[in-house]
C-alpha cells in the first residue's frame, strides 16, 4: 500500500496538534469573585453599573447614590454627602477612562469625581437638562 502524504497535509496537521496542545493553555485567567452584601456596606440592592479602578476599588452606581467598597469599608456617595448640586441619587453609569478619572451618569446630568474634596461634581455643559 503506498501512502502519499503531500507538504500541505504535514503543515495541516502540524498547525492543528499545535492548536489543540495549545489552546487550553493559552486562555487560562484565574478570577475570584467576591459577593459584596449589607453585611459590607452595600446599602441598596439595585445596582446599575459597576467598574474597578486602578487601585482596587469597586465603583457601584446603584439607586442610592454611587458606593465605593475597596475590600475594608464601603463608602456612599449621595444627595446629603459627595453629590455636590444633585437633588437625586439614582447613577445608572460609572465610567472610568484612561487617566483614571471616574465619572457618572445620573439623571440630572454627568459628574466626575474629585478625589482631593473626594465628592463628584457637576460637569457643566451647554445644556444641563434631566427628566
Amino acid at each position: 500500500m503506498n501512502v502519499k502524504i503531500d507538504f500541505f497535509s504535514i503543515n495541516c496537521l502540524l498547525w492543528a496538534t499545535l492548536f489543540v496542545v495549545s489552546f487550553p493553555l493559552s486562555g487560562q485567567v484565574s478570577r475570584h469573585f467576591e459577593r459584596i452584601s449589607s453585611e459590607d456596606g452595600l446599602q441598596q440592592s439595585i445596582v446599575y453599573s459597576i467598574a474597578q479602578d486602578s487601585f482596587d476599588n469597586i465603583w457601584a452606581g446603584t439607586e442610592e447614590g454611587v458606593v465605593r467598597y475597596n475590600s475594608r469599608e464601603t463608602f456612599l456617595y449621595n444627595k446629603y454627602k459627595g453629590f455636590s448640586g444633585h437633588t437625586r441619587n439614582r447613577t445608572s453609569k460609572i465610567f472610568i477612562d484612561s487617566q483614571q478619572q471616574i465619572w457618572v451618569g445620573t439623571e440630572e446630568g454627568v459628574s466626575r469625581y474629585n478625589p482631593v474634596a473626594d465628592r463628584f461634581d457637576p460637569v457643566k455643559t451647554a445644556v444641563n437638562s434631566g427628566p
